[in-house]
């Protein structure tokens, strides 16, 4: 695969410049008008991307040439997966050690379910377990992102 053409439209002192690097490839008496001929030499130089600049020099938008080529871009990010699936697991082991720490009920009908105290839920591995998977997702979500 040839390598990604990367151009930058950015404000000039005369109006809207599309550049190449050190090269100057269109030029443009409108932001907008310089914008449509940067797409259409971005289509043309395929694979590239162009990087749109505000007046201020600052990145505001970047588009890439054929449409999802950008590798970031392709499926779900590895980070999402890892956060998501620790706190699916975490959830999980939640329920199991909830669970297993409930004591059994009577065959009475009517008898009351009754929560495991703290020291029943101490010992049960599992919920302890799910706890942290389930914070670990979280934290990977909240800070990978």
């Amino acid at each position: 695969m040839s390598e990604r053409t990367v151009l930058v439209l950015e404000k000039a002192e005369d109006g809207w410049t599309v550049q190449d690097g050190d090269r100057s490839l269109a030029q443009g008496a409108t932001k907008s008008g310089a914008l449509r001929e940067a797409v259409r030499i971005a289509r043309d130089q395929q694979p590239s991307s162009l990087k749109i600049k505000g007046a201020n020099g600052r990145i505001q938008e970047e588009r890439t040439y054929p449409r999802g080529s950008d590798s970031k871009n392709q499926g779900l990010p590895v980070k999402h997966l890892v956060g998501i699936t620790c706190w699916v697991v975490g959830v999980l082991l939640v329920a199991v050690g909830l669970f297993l720490s409930i004591p059994s009920i009577p065959g009475v009908v009517g008898a009351r379910l009754q929560f495991p105290s703290l020291a029943e839920l101490a010992a049960s591995v599992p919920f302890w377990i799910g706890v942290g998977l389930c914070a670990t997702g979280k934290w990977v979500l909240d800070e990978w992102t």
